[in-house]
C-alpha cells in the first residue's frame, strides 16, 4: 500500500509540473472604443503587414461587438498618397482616407513599429 501511495504520489507530482511547464497561446482582443452601444476589438492574433512595389499594407481583422460581426480592415498607403483603408463590407474599390486620431490605425502602427506623420492636420502619410 506505501508503494502505491508513493506513485500515486509521484504521478501527481509530475502531472502539477507538466501543467505548471505548459504555456497556453491565446488570441487577444485589443479594446478600442466604444460608441452608440457598440465596441470595437482589435483582434490581434490577425495583424499582417509587409510591403509591395505599390507601398505599404496593414491587414487587421476588427470585432464589432454589437450585431457579434467581424470586419477585416485593409490599411494601405502608397508611395506618395495618404494612408487609405477598406473593409469587407465595402462596395468595390472603395477606399476611405484615414483621418487623424483614428484609434484602430494608431493602434496597428504603434504595434508594428512603422512611423507616420500628419499633415494639414487632416491626413495621416
Amino acid at each position: 500500500m506505501k508503494k502505491i501511495m508513493v506513485h500515486f504520489i509521484s504521478y501527481c507530482f509530475v502531472l502539477l509540473m507538466s501543467l505548471a511547464f505548459t504555456t497556453s497561446v491565446n488570441a487577444t482582443d485589443i479594446w478600442i472604443s466604444s460608441s452608440e452601444n457598440t465596441s470595437l476589438y482589435i483582434m490581434d492574433d490577425t495583424i499582417s503587414y509587409g510591403t509591395s512595389p505599390h507601398g505599404k499594407w496593414i491587414t487587421v481583422s476588427v470585432k464589432i461587438v454589437k450585431h457579434n460581426r467581424v470586419i477585416e480592415t485593409v490599411f494601405s498607403k502608397y508611395t506618395t498618397d495618404m494612408w487609405r483603408y477598406y473593409t469587407n463590407t465595402m462596395r468595390g474599390n472603395h477606399t476611405t482616407v484615414v483621418i487623424p486620431r483614428h484609434k484602430i490605425f494608431e493602434y496597428m502602427m504603434h504595434r508594428i513599429g512603422w512611423t507616420y506623420t500628419i499633415r494639414d492636420n487632416l491626413w495621416y502619410y
